[in-house]
């Protein structure tokens, strides 16, 4: 991006780039968080959601940072849901094998997909 002359006079890219930095940004210590630690469960998200709402409302976090551990509360649930889905999966899986198992012991055929 070009510098107009007036953005020269202002500081140019240096200056620019100081004050994109310089702006509020609240964040909170890690004592101030709910539980005091990062979210292990769908239950954590939940409640770091509805904390999350209103610390935006009431102007404790700023609106970027609200923003930016809602993306990151999203994709944990994502993650954790996967994770409960895959082992319900793989037990579902385990119940078919036991399940073809018993049907050739008893001298059935097994069956096919």
């Amino acid at each position: 991006m070009a510098l107009t002359p007036e953005d020269r006079r202002r500081g140019g890219k240096t200056a620019q780039q100081r004050r994109k930095l310089e702006k509020r940004v609240r964040i909170v210590s890690p004592e101030d968080v709910p539980g005091g630690k990062a979210p292990e469960s769908l239950d954590d998200i939940i409640i770091w959601a509805a904390w999350l709402s209103f610390a935006a409302v009431t102007g404790l976090l700023d609106g970027t940072t609200v923003r930016e551990a809602n993306r990151s509360l999203g994709t944990l649930k994502v993650a954790l849901e996967k994770k409960v889905l895959l082992a319900r999966l793989h037990e579902l899986e385990k119940l078919i094998r036991t399940y073809e198992e018993e049907r050739t012991a008893r001298g059935l055929p097994a069956r096919t997909a």
